[in-house]
């Protein structure tokens, strides 16, 4: 594969990354306004039809770039009809509802007849949007607290129900995007023989004198996205969690500030709460494909590249290639089944198959979303685009129009006798928080990216630059120097831009961001690597950028070289990626020098034969050269990560 492809396919796969991010962090969730039925032509384009083409030629979309609902995972919940339901509350009197008491417990609920979705009431949680104490050092960034309102429940199973379904308005004036939380609480004991495999987690009961208390929270807490001053239709499918002794369910609000045009009060009504059974819900576990479905790739097929799909259903024996522009099949093949240590699995290969254009993959009657076969370059254009957006919405310090306005000018870093406001760059995908191994790691790949395109696609070569540089600009400003700077910064609320006020996240100093001096290391080495990838994209646009990012390139990585104590996998790796990065930036020797023996050292980490009890595994990465521990659990520190991509990127410099 050649290095322009690697990094497309580098790039598509933090497209692939965000995505599931933003379609699938907040669970099996859904949240849907108007009908429960849309009109049977809306429902039929969802699934057949609707365009997937982003921009046309090499023009460039306006962005920010808006989501077709009917692509959402939410819209596909929203359209599976109830087989059995049950009234759990309808919200005409606050029999069996509660507030939240405790620590951090904020707000009020109370009766509301002045706004309702059916009957003459609805229930009305009112909260203030932050606390009144200062949010640094007690929250240290997260939420002052939160306010909900609690449906008790006697112990109920609620094992044969897999829906919960509610109808929300959220009154939240000034604000664009607007979320809160389900959690279903379940007072069984804990089998961890049996939790760990059929359930994400389970809950500690509810203590009315403190509050509800529970851990492993991502079984039961649940986001949802709400469209502000209407009435939402929330759907949460609940297979995943445990659900056979349930003591309550809580309707939540986290106290995630303001910024100046929006409310510091925000009411939320509820109505019509219920349990429900869908016939087949969504599939969170395990390799097999689910009911009802063919497990295809979304962004396209390349030509000259294999091609596969997976199905579920093993009474299909052969499947189509159904050209959508001419209407007809394009291909008919038998499915094969192979067997594989996780399972049988039915598979659609039309791998021979390269002819452009949109297509569908069709078994029995189970058809797929349309999607594209073309050249490489051509069919991930799009997903590009697409990646450029959203990085573009999670801009900081900047207006995104229909997102938020400028933000978080009141947000302190704090060295010594130094400070810097630390907004800018891009928000973290969970929250509202700065990073900046994370932005290094975006610069690096849009300038890469930038490179790839310049000679063939000016267009979106310059588009990936000027988002490359916002980043960068943020990676520069939070420098103190003498190895300090913004590692890790929490935020996850608004604020109001005015420093001196309650909502400051201030002071923060490198060593608050939970980064500890091995952490450092690491931050230089992958700063140094994005700020020298900059230098050399930028030096005929902007020499003088160019010469500044270079300066803070050499600084940062003798910084980190000064500051290595016990060299492992991780920081090799990221170490290797740093120099080769500054070796194509200044031909420096010593640089050139340094890659090799980082290479070196990541293989002798490096398990280059068969383990030694004979079972046919390789090519993994201890955690050192000492080969005793293997990590697992790293997170973005994966050792192969910066190990592939250094050793790659030395085998070509």
């Amino acid at each position: 594969m050649s290095h322009r492809h690697q990094y497309v396919r580098e790039a598509a796969a933090v497209l692939t990354a965000c995505s599931l991010i933003v379609v699938l962090l907040p669970g099996l969730a859904a949240a849907h306004n108007g009908s429960d039925t849309p009109p049977e032509h809306e429902r039929a384009d969802s699934r057949t039809s609707g365009s997937i083409s982003t921009a046309v030629g090499n023009s460039l979309p306006d962005m920010p770039m808006n989501a077709s609902p009917e692509n959402s995972l939410a819209f596909e919940v929203s359209q599976k009809p109830a087989i059995a339901s049950k009234q759990l509350s309808d919200m005409e009197s606050l029999d069996n509802w509660e507030p939240w008491v405790g620590p951090s417990a904020f707000g009020t609920i109370s009766l509301s007849t002045d706004k309702f979705y059916k009957g003459r009431a609805s229930v009305l949680l009112t909260s203030p949007t932050k606390g009144e104490e200062p949010n640094f050092p007690s929250t240290r960034g997260r939420p002052w607290g939160s306010a909900s309102a609690i449906y008790k429940v006697d112990n109920e199973d609620w094992t044969e129900w897999n829906r919960i379904t509610l109808w929300v308005y959220p009154d939240l004036p000034g604000f664009r995007t607007v979320s809160f939380n389900l959690v279903l609480h379940n007072d069984s004991p804990i089998d961890p023989t049996v939790d760990d495999k059929k359930y994400v987690g389970a809950f500690v009961p509810y203590d009315s004198a403190n509050g509800y208390h529970y851990y492993n929270i991502y079984s039961g807490l649940n986001y949802q996205l709400l469209e502000n001053h209407k009435w939402n239709k929330v759907y949460w499918e609940i297979p995943h969690v445990r659900r056979d002794k349930v003591i309550a369910l809580e309707l939540r609000y986290r106290l995630q500030g303001n910024q100046r045009e929006m409310t510091d009060t925000v009411t939320y009504y509820f109505d019509e709460l219920y349990l429900e059974k869908v016939e087949q819900p969504e599939h969170y576990e395990g390799w097999y494909v689910a009911p009802g479905q063919i497990a295809h790739n979304h962004l396209g097929y390349v030509t000259g590249f294999p091609k596969t799909a997976l199905s579920a259903d093993p009474s299909a024996k052969t499947f189509q290639v159904i050209d959508l522009d001419a209407k007809k099949v394009a291909l008919e093949k038998p499915i094969t089944s192979r067997t594989t240590p996780q399972g049988t699995f039915h598979v659609l290969d039309f791998s021979e198959f390269d002819r452009p254009g949109t297509y569908a993959l069709r078994a029995l009657d189970i058809q797929t979303r349309p999607f594209h076969i073309g050249e490489f370059n051509d069919l991930y254009r799009n997903n590009l685009i697409k990646l450029i957006n959203f990085f573009y919405c999670q801009r900081c310090g900047t207006e995104i129009p229909g997102r938020h306005s400028a933000c978080h000018a009141d947000w302190l870093c704090t060295h010594g006798d130094k400070s810097i406001v630390i907004n800018g760059g891009w928000h973290d995908a969970g929250d509202l928080s700065q990073s900046t191994i994370h932005t290094s790691g975006a610069v690096h790949v849009f300038f890469s990216l930038a490179e790839i395109f310049q000679d063939t696609d000016t267009a979106l070569s310059e588009r990936l630059l000027e988002e490359a540089r916002w980043g960068l600009d943020w990676l520069l400003k939070t420098r103190f120097g003498e190895a300090y700077r913004v590692n890790w910064a929490t935020m996850d609320f608004w604020t109001d831009g005015i420093l001196g006020t309650n909502d400051d996240r201030s002071p923060v100093t490198p060593d608050e961001t939970h980064a500890p001096t091995y952490n450092h290391v690491t931050v230089n080495f992958h700063a140094a690597r994005a700020e020298a990838k900059a230098a050399v994209l930028l030096s005929k646009k902007d020499p003088i950028m160019a010469t500044y990012a270079l300066t803070c390139a050499e600084e940062d990585w003798g910084f980190a070289v000064k500051s290595i104590q016990d060299l492992d996998t991780v920081t090799a790796g990221i170490a290797l990626n740093a120099s080769l990065a500054l070796h194509e930036a200044t031909r420096n020797d010593k640089y050139r020098s340094a890659a090799i023996s980082y290479g070196d050292y990541i293989l002798r980490c490096q398990q280059g034969d068969d383990v030694s009890n004979g079972v046919p595994l390789k090519g993994f990465f201890y955690g050192n050269a000492s080969r005793e521990t293997i990590p697992l659990l790293r997170s973005i520190s994966t050792p192969e990560k910066y190990a592939v991509t250094g050793l790659v990127g030395l085998l070509q410099a």
